[in-house]
């Protein structure tokens, strides 16, 4: 069995992220214009500092399309076109990584969403998330099934988590991005307690989830001026 886990996501000679492009302890590190997909994770860079990730195109992802993996620092994700096709998160934003820019991409077709975890001082302008929880389609081709209760799985198209016990995050602002939501998305964003200085403002909401649950447990919270938002 588990070497049908191998071979579909873990092929030989990929690195600890399973993918295509895998960096880990890197100092200016420039990714420019480069196609790229894989069977597992498509990209990871991790335990780096000094990004710039610009101008790509990811085209398939078995697993998760984009990581800016865990303790990552001084990152500038600009102008990129990543196509998840169902395979897991479309983006993800992992463990305690600082002072990240993200504007001007282009995020679709993900499984579960787009998951930030637990940052610091992020920007996410300018930036388009389309039909990012097909994992949630109540469909045996698309869809999964929770192994707990047997019900398909149930994503917001974006949410912030913290990994640590009485973990914290905050200085967040989310500007001018479009949010257009899958059938059968829970929520348009949801945060976990701990955030504080977050601003969610002039960004634009389509599709049938278009709501952000009260952020409880967080301070100092601006959401304004959005268009298509449901209480």
């Amino acid at each position: 069995m588990w070497y049908s886990h191998l071979a579909l996501y873990s092929p030989n000679g990929a690195g600890p992220g399973k993918g295509a492009l895998d960096l880990v302890g890197c100092e200016d590190v420039e990714v420019r214009g480069n196609t790229l997909s894989a069977l597992g994770d498509t990209m990871h860079i991790q335990k780096s500092r000094r990004i710039v990730f610009d101008r790509n195109r990811i085209t398939g992802s078995r697993m998760g399309a984009f990581f800016l993996a865990e303790f990552c620092q001084q990152a500038l994700i600009t102008d990129n076109f990543v196509d998840g096709t169902n395979g897991s998160r479309v983006v993800s934003i992992e463990k305690s990584c600082t002072d990240v820019v993200v504007r001007g991409n282009t995020f679709r077709n993900g499984g579960r969403g787009s998951w930030i975890n637990q940052p610091r001082n992020l920007t996410m302008v300018d930036n388009v998330f389309e039909r990012n929880t097909t994992k949630c389609e109540a469909d045996p081709k698309r869809g999964r099934r929770s192994f707990v209760t047997g019900d398909y799985e149930e994503y917001a198209e974006m949410y912030f988590t913290t990994y640590e016990v009485g973990g914290t995050y905050g200085n967040v602002t989310l500007k001018g991005n479009r949010f257009i939501s899958g059938p059968n998305a829970k929520h348009a964003m949801t945060f976990m307690p701990g955030g504080s200085q977050i601003v969610i403002q002039d960004n634009r909401f389509e599709g049938p989830a278009r709501d952000i649950p009260a952020a409880k447990g967080c301070s100092d919270v601006d959401i304004s001026g959005n268009r298509g938002m449901t209480p």
